[in-house]
Formats: C-alpha cells, sequence, structure tokens
C-alpha cells in the first residue's frame, strides 16, 4: 500500500508511521504522521497548512494541519503531524445566526449552515432524497453562536 501526504500541493512519503481514520461516528476524518528528520532536509509544515492524504493513488482525506510535534536528541529529529478533514470546520464553528425559510430540503439547510460559516470548499450532494421540511417543523432554526453541525 502506497500512502502519501501532500502539503500545500507537495507530496511526501516515506514517514515511519501514518495513520488515517474514516468513521462515520466521528463526522470528522483525522490523520497522523511520523517522520525522522535526514540531515539537510527539512520538513517545512506548519499548523493551518492544507494537506491532503493520498492512499494508492486515491485520494481518501482533504484537510489540514492541526498539530506538530518536535522531537530532538542527540542523535535524531523527528515530527509528528495530526489534522482532520474539512468536515471539522463544521464541528468546531459556530453561526452567526441562520435565516431559514420552509419549505427547505435537507440539502438546502446544510448547504445554509456551510455558507452561514463560510465553509465554502465543502460541497453537499444529495444521492438519497429526503422530504422537504415545512412550516409545521420546529427544528429548523440556528442560533447565533449555535454549533453549525
Amino acid at each position: 500500500m502506497s500512502l502519501q501526504i501532500e502539503v500545500n500541493g507537495v507530496a511526501y512519503e516515506n514517514f515511519t508511521t501514518s495513520t488515517v481514520r474514516i468513521a462515520l461516528d466521528s463526522i470528522s476524518g483525522s490523520f497522523d504522521f511520523s517522520a525522522v528528520s535526514t540531515e539537510g532536509r527539512a520538513l517545512p509544515f506548519s499548523n493551518g497548512d492544507a494537506c491532503k492524504i493520498i492512499v494508492d493513488g486515491s485520494q481518501v482525506l482533504n484537510g489540514y494541519i492541526e498539530k506538530i510535534s518536535y522531537s530532538y536528541s542527540a542523535n535524531e529529529h523527528s515530527i509528528s503531524i495530526s489534522g482532520r478533514d474539512k468536515t471539522a470546520d463544521l464541528i468546531d464553528s459556530t453561526t452567526n445566526g441562520i435565516k431559514l425559510s420552509p419549505p427547505l430540503s435537507l440539502v438546502q439547510v446544510i448547504q445554509a449552515a456551510l455558507d452561514d460559516i463560510g465553509a465554502t470548499d465543502i460541497s453537499v450532494s444529495e444521492e438519497t432524497p429526503t422530504d422537504d421540511f415545512n412550516k409545521a417543523e420546529e427544528k429548523i432554526s440556528a442560533s447565533v453562536a449555535e454549533n453549525a453541525f
């Protein structure tokens, strides 16, 4: 299996350890990579850098680096990076008060929440049609500072 991380458009391979977690119950996929720096070759990663995780030539995660840890000794310099995919924006953000006027489809509600938090690079598709929310629905509102998810 071939696994690589692409940071700001540049691909990196040959990490000493790598883990990618994608599960429906965690909502957001996550990753961890560790590497040993070889002399003269720095790993130019920063918190917030855009990254893609590619497994066997297929992109499986698109997100950001959230944490970088370094370890130094007399003989070795190692780096560990971790992050989550872009759906973490839904988990971490709060709304500014979304104005919703039924009837609305579930896709329209999700798109309104994404637009409100500025998550323009997350797309929504409707592969399974659902009934629209109508005027009788109680829970079709979002207050200011409510979690976007």
